[in-house]
């Protein structure tokens, strides 16, 4: 994911080395984030769903972290991270403590970027700190649509 030179730390925000990196299916067991250099799209097979599965003892923000902090400041201005892509997951933080604030994706980021059919899987024990995807300096919009439903309706 981030080799031959591709814009990670200290990059300040340009690539010439896009990337598409393809998990197969299966469980995949983290004991740290997936560092998401600029420019990559991070896809999950379809029909048979990834699970990215933080261990109890995980360390980072996110299970997937866009934009990490090596310094007090994100690596990258969130408005400059253009062009990255994460679909097809499951995210299962139900290992990790609940007095952790970890996050599914850590997503800092800007234009043309985007998060498709990703699922949360959260403990819900009451005082919680998980959280499915952490927004921050940047733009974050979401759209969320129900699934469609085909209904016929006999009329009589």
């Amino acid at each position: 994911m981030h080799a031959g030179g591709r814009c990670g730390r200290g990059c300040v925000s340009s690539t010439i080395t896009p990337a598409v990196i393809y998990f197969p299916g299966g469980t995949y067991l983290l004991s740290s984030s997936i560092l998401d250099p600029y420019y990559t799209q991070i896809i999950g097979d379809p029909n048979n769903t990834p699970v990215l599965k933080a261990s109890p003892s995980f360390q980072g923000f996110g299970l997937i972290d866009g934009d990490p902090y090596y310094t007090q400041d994100l690596n990258w201005l969130s408005t400059t991270v253009f062009w990255r892509q994460v679909r097809n997951f499951i995210f299962d933080l139900r290992s990790v403590p609940i007095t952790s604030s970890t996050a599914g994706i850590h997503w800092p980021t800007a234009q043309a970027t985007s998060l498709h059919n990703i699922v949360f899987q959260m403990s819900a024990a009451p005082g919680t700190q998980h959280v499915g995807i952490f927004c921050e300096s940047g733009m974050c919009l979401f759209f969320n649509f129900p699934p469609c439903q085909n209904e016929r309706k006999q009329v009589e």
